[in-house]
């Protein structure tokens, strides 16, 4: 019975959690959408005014250089022929049945 109570408890809490992140969340949303629409939906001009606060607000902002895709190296044919002839090998002493 107090398992169930605790449960009930957490249940109407993360409700709660629930329904405030999505206030907040509704409210970004609709701060964005006047944005846009005030701006006619250009996405330059969007961007430029993003841009434009963002200077006025005196924050710093920091600037990364690009990452470089993580390329994992192929396997050579050179590769996987040595390994198939040492697998599919007919020499007895590399049977591995």
């Amino acid at each position: 019975m107090e398992e169930e109570g605790r449960t009930r408890s957490v249940e109407r809490a993360e409700a709660m959690t629930n329904r405030f992140d999505d206030e907040i969340i509704e409210g970004i949303k609709s701060r964005r959408q006047a944005h846009a629409e005030s701006l006619d939906y250009d996405l330059e001009r969007i961007t430029k005014d993003l841009q434009r606060q963002e200077q006025k607000s005196g924050t710093e902002v920091v600037t990364r250089a690009p990452r470089k895709p993580q390329v994992k190296p192929k396997r050579s044919s050179v590769f996987n022929t040595r390994f198939l002839s040492v697998l599919f090998s007919p020499d007895p002493s590399l049977d591995r049945r």
